[in-house]
């Protein structure tokens, strides 16, 4: 019974660990960027989405500047899929410019 606890415990913690995989702000040129993650803990897109959107506000807070988002995309999981949601923003003067 302990053996069998202590593998519940561990898949857990690799659940954990799995459910969320970000890439990071990546560079496409031209002051564009791309942020996508997969999260097999949210049912929905759109949850993953702010987790991503938060991300690229930090990305750019520390330079003084905004998020300017030019395309989203979102998938909800499903049985085959986990959600999922993609981001390509650049960043604006936090004074609007």
């Amino acid at each position: 019974m302990r053996k069998t606890h202590s593998l519940f415990l561990l898949s857990l913690v690799c659940l954990g660990l799995a459910g969320c995989s970000s890439t990071g702000p990546i560079s496409l040129g031209q002051g564009k960027y791309l942020i996508s993650d997969t999260n097999g803990l949210y049912l929905k897109g759109g949850a993953v989405l702010k987790d991503i959107l938060e991300e690229a506000k930090t990305f750019w807070a520390g330079q003084g500047k905004e998020v300017l988002v030019h395309d989203i995309k979102t998938i909800n999981s499903s049985a085959v899929e986990d959600a999922d949601a993609n981001l390509i923003f650049s960043c604006k003067d936090a004074a609007g410019q």
